[in-house]
């Protein structure tokens, strides 16, 4: 076989192979709204808890708009079950220390600063109790939104 002939067949034989990437299609995933007092509710932390254990959890943080999105964990997956879900919600802001606001890293381990006063809940865990949750949503079969999420602050 002579140098020519084998480059060639190694050509034809790399062209003729399936053409393989994206697929052009977008990432699959649920978004939702949360208010607190009919007001989008902006940073706040959010968990659901699927009622069963094939569901699964997922996490979540609002944007200045009080808006969230869960994306899918891979391709061809689906970004949430559909089926009901336990939400718990917190908003974590600085505490007042004699009379100064704290101010609070980036990286922060949100549960060590509120046990240590630094920050402090403002749902004051009246959304975050995991052994009596108030909040619960149903993602739909073939749906992509939550319900809204709707928070008071009495």
């Amino acid at each position: 076989m002579t140098r020519p002939f084998c480059f060639s067949a190694v050509l034809v034989s790399l062209l003729s192979l399936p053409v393989v990437g994206c697929s052009g299609g977008s990432e699959k995933k649920v978004t939702g709204t949360v208010t607190l007092d009919q007001k989008p509710l902006a940073e706040a932390s959010l968990e659901f808890v699927g009622e069963t254990g094939a569901q699964g959890a997922y996490k979540a943080r609002t944007d200045a708009e009080g808006k969230f999105e869960i994306l899918s964990p891979g391709k061809g997956k689906p970004a949430m079950q559909p089926g009901r879900y336990k939400v718990f919600a917190s908003k974590l802001v600085p505490a007042e220390i004699k009379g100064k606001k704290v101010v609070i890293p980036p990286e922060h381990d949100a549960a060590q600063l509120e046990a240590s006063g630094v920050v402090v809940d403002l749902l004051k865990k009246r959304y975050n109790d995991h052994e009596f949750p108030k909040l619960y949503v149903d993602l739909k079969e073939g749906s992509d939104t939550l319900p809204t999420i709707e928070l008071k602050s009495k």
